[in-house]
């Protein structure tokens, strides 16, 4: 692979990430428009929002029956909310009931129920006398804006835009602008506003508009960015790298991947602009499955399918594929639809469940002792249905998983519905994969299942409710991401972003509910704030001091020459291997074995010369040999005080001729030295699966001044390993990793370089205590899009890095948690990282 390079040291910017400022084109109200918007004020005839500033609020957080009316002909506004929305300073004196208006210069005071106003003490007669409605003031819109307030008024088509003199609105020029705030007062449409995909979101704005991030044909999305093409949306739904949109004229339209039909256009060509979907009119609801099948429900209850039909998913009595809609004869009087992977649910009017597919039932089947249903959701293979009481019921399997494990019952069977316990007063439900999400009627949040967010919850099977989130409205549940839309309008997010599916300008997945750079309302800006990101994450001083100690006991424990701290020389035997079947033999305790300079031992081409031999002749008790992959490969078992070494400075040369094994693998042995080797597969280089040295459970180990090079697997694998170091020493050109390190303890390399690997994470380190890497290079590596260079997990108390030069290196993360290691003096140049520094916060 040939590296790019064109990025100096590792540099992330901060910078505002603005929904109107990275493409004005694609906005529906555009951004010329949002700042003609910016300082007005905005009514709509018999409504109870508006817009201060762009901003959307109510006029009366408490009344939502104070609103602009008209009354014998003349329009009549809120007072006060008018007045101190263009900053006028508003008194009312209860005991005299007279209200005073001040802005600027000019002071107005006025009675409800008179005629006449004071105008900077000059009488004004009004068209209309002022007056009490809901216990608010109100008063003629023009003689309160244009006299008093000294503003620009324009009306067109109920919709009311209060402005600074110097800026005037046209009807015919505004046009567009003005039909977008008539269809965003009038009525929102959507009954659904985002939907989640397998690794891409979708969501409909107040004026009708479509906007996707995450995974696209294009690539992929950070923020969202808006579908050309679409108005007047008002269902939406996401599915595996493809979306269907339903207009409110009743046609369905669809874009993305195709190769199961799904789009509906009568071909399996992928689109990258909306197509509409064929066969269909009169739909008032749509679904779209991870799967690729799809289902459409029209007004007269008739329920449409197309799309993969390996399983019987499309309900028509064959597993025939259709790529164009077909109607499901056996269904009738259907309000709504939902779509598992490979199965299919349908809602009556009555409340009846309907299912079919999963290689069950290939027709529409009524579930019995099921009702009073009023939505349904769908997982990968499990469903939930909400009941007019708000209570939610749940059955299925997560690839023969349980998806709940009731209060009390702790073994309840969910393969027939099950109520689930713990909650009431549901008023939405959502489900994927093998996770399920429910909202109650005071806007909290609860989730559980297998969701890939690394939620910090006990007990994954139980609802545990979102802290971080309240006031939420809707919510909708994607691949291994959650989106919930509060009260402002505002989308939150939380989960898996690898593809920039949660919307906040990252590819950085979230434990936690983050704000994305949506919002339902067009006229709303969501700044999203990405921090610059420090390469070496700020510990507390507490903890800054105990890693700083712990990194000097190690340093002092396992310094240079650490293999003199524990071999024993007082029995030790010495031999001298003149090739590699000599070397094989002379394996054992007490031994240390001389390699010739520059000699080449061929471990695994002696293991299949002298295979009779080992079983038959020789007795070492201390070697045998495995069958990996279809050929011998070494292990050197239960050793005590061996020392395998170079009989000088120049490198003696251990190899591994076959592809698929390991140069040297030690267990349950203990007091090992390998010193001046060049270890790895040859003679000629290339991929193959045999790494180059593995211990298992073994103790005190020391490699010194050797290189471990490719093309195998990894350089070094360490499984219940105690008091490792690896010493003035290379691992390069591996063919996926440097190393694996899992259940291990004090685990010491130093000043070591590690270059030239690819493709997978590179130092993976799980279940371990005091790792630590001083004065070492990571350098040259070129590994994929969404792996890291640190795969971390559970390592204890942190993972160390000291005085390490970290350069050339390309990766989608630097680590995976931002959390996980300590750096110290750590030398950073011409990274690339290609999503993010770290993987999830």
């Amino acid at each position: 692979m040939k590296k790019m390079k064109f990025l100096s040291g590792l540099v992330i910017l901060a910078a505002i990430i603005n929904l109107f400022a990275f493409n004005s084109s694609v906005n529906a109200i555009t951004e010329e428009e949002q700042s003609k918007l910016s300082e007005t004020v905005i009514l709509y005839i018999g409504s109870s929002d508006a817009y201060v500033n762009t901003v959307k609020t109510k006029i009366d957080p408490d009344n939502r029956k104070i609103v602009p009316i008209i009354k014998e002909g003349r329009t009549l506004v809120p007072v006060r909310f008018v007045s101190e929305s263009l900053k006028a300073d508003v008194d009312w004196d209860s005991a005299k009931s007279i209200v005073t208006i001040r802005l600027g210069e000019n002071t107005a005071i006025l009675r409800p129920g008179k005629k006449i106003m004071a105008l900077n003490d000059n009488p004004v007669e009004l068209d209309v006398p002022p007056e009490i409605i809901e216990g608010r003031t109100y008063l003629p819109l023009r003689r309160l804006v244009e006299d008093v307030l000294n503003k620009n008024i324009f009306y067109d088509r109920n919709v009311i835009i209060i402005s600074d003199k110097d800026t005037v609105f046209d009807k015919d020029a505004d046009k567009k602008l003005i039909d977008d705030l008539v269809y965003m007062f009038g009525q929102d449409y959507a009954t659904v506003h985002v939907s989640g995909g397998y690794s891409h979101s979708v969501a409909i704005k107040r004026d009708g508009t479509v906007w996707e991030w995450g995974e696209t044909l294009s690539g992929n999305k950070l923020i969202p960015e808006r579908v050309e093409g679409l108005e007047r949306i008002i269902d939406i739904s996401a599915g595996n790298k493809y979306t269907l949109a339903l207009k409110i004229d009743g046609t369905v339209w669809a874009w993305g991947k195709n190769e199961d039909g799904n789009i509906g256009d009568g071909t399996q060509i992928d689109r990258e602009t909306p197509v509409k979907v064929k066969n269909l009119t009169k739909i008032k609801r749509i679904a779209a499955s991870f799967g690729g099948h799809c289902l459409a429900v029209n007004t007269d209850g008739k329920v449409w399918a197309w799309g993969n039909n390996d399983y019987g998913q499309l309900g028509t009595g064959t597993k025939k594929a259709e790529l164009t809609p077909v109607m499901i004869d056996k269904l009738t009087q259907i309000e709504d639809v939902a779509v598992g992977y490979n199965f299919s649910a349908a809602l009556d009017k009555e409340g009846n469940v309907w299912t079919w597919g999963n290689n069950e039932n290939s027709y529409p089947k009524k579930l019995k002792d099921l009702n009073n249903i009023i939505d349904i959701a769908a997982g990968q293979s499990h469903l939930l249905a909400l009941k007019n009481d708000g209570t939610v019921w749940i059955w299925g399997n997560f690839e023969e998983m349980p998806v709940y494990r009731g209060q009390v019952k702790k073994n309840t069977d969910t393969s027939l519905p099950v109520k689930i316990e713990e909650l009431k007063g549901i008023i939405a439900i959502a489900a994927q994969g093998g996770y399920s999400a429910l909202l109650k009627d005071d806007g909290s949040m609860f989730v559980w299942g297998y969701l890939d967010s690394e939620l910090d919850i006990d007990d994954h099977l139980v609802p545990t409710i979102i802290e971080e989130l309240n006031g939420v409205r809707e919510i909708a549940a994607g691949g291994g991401h959650l989106l919930a839309f509060k009260d402002d309008g505002s989308l939150w997010a939380f989960g898996r972003n690898t593809n920039g599916q949660i919307g906040d300008g990252t590819t950085i997945s979230r434990k936690k509910p983050t704000v994305t750079a949506f919002n339902k309302d067009p006229l709303v800006v969501t700044e999203i704030v990405a921090k610059a990101k420090a390469f070496e994450n700020k510990f507390d001083d507490a903890t800054v001091k105990e890693l700083d100690k712990l990194t000097d006991e190690l340093l002092t424990k396992y310094d240079y020459n650490q293999g003199k701290k524990f071999i024993d020389r007082s029995n030790m035997k010495v031999v001298v291997a003149n090739d590699a079947w000599e070397f094989i033999n002379a394996i054992g305790s007490n031994r240390e074995i001389i390699l010739k300079s520059e000699a080449v031992y061929d471990i695994t081409l002696a293991v299949y010369d002298i295979t009779s031999a080992l079983n038959e002749d020789i007795d070492n008790e201390k070697v045998y040999y495995r069958m990996v992959n279809g050929g011998p490969e070494l292990v050197i078992s239960n050793v005590e005080n061996l020392i395998i070494r170079s009989e000088s400075s120049k490198l003696a040369n251990l190899m591994a001729s076959p592809t698929y094994s390991y140069v040297l693998n030690f267990e349950d042995s203990r007091n090992i030295v390998i010193e001046g080797v060049n270890a790895g597969h040859g003679p000629e280089k290339g991929e193959c699966r045999g790494g180059v040295f593995s211990f298992e459970r073994c103790s005190n180990v020391y490699i010194n001044n050797s290189i471990l090079y490719g093309c195998g697997t990894e350089g070094i694998s360490l499984s219940n390993v105690e008091n490792f170091t690896f010493d003035n020493s290379i691992i390069e050109e591996c063919t996926y990793h440097l190393m694996t390190v899992k259940e291990s303890k004090d685990v010491v390399f130093n000043n070591s370089k590690f270059r030239n690997t690819g493709v997978y994470d590179l130092i993976n380190i799980s279940d371990s205590k005091n790792v630590l890497f001083n004065s070492c290079e990571i350098s040259d590596n070129e590994i994929f899009l969404d792996e890291h260079i640190f795969n971390l997990s559970n390592v204890e108390p942190k993972l160390i890095v000291k005085d390490t030069i970290i350069r050339d290196n390309m990766a989608g993360y630097l680590q995976k948690y931002k959390e996980d290691i300590y750096f110290k003096n750590i030398t950073a140049d011409n990274n690339i990282f290609m999503s993010e520094l770290y993987g999830v916060d």
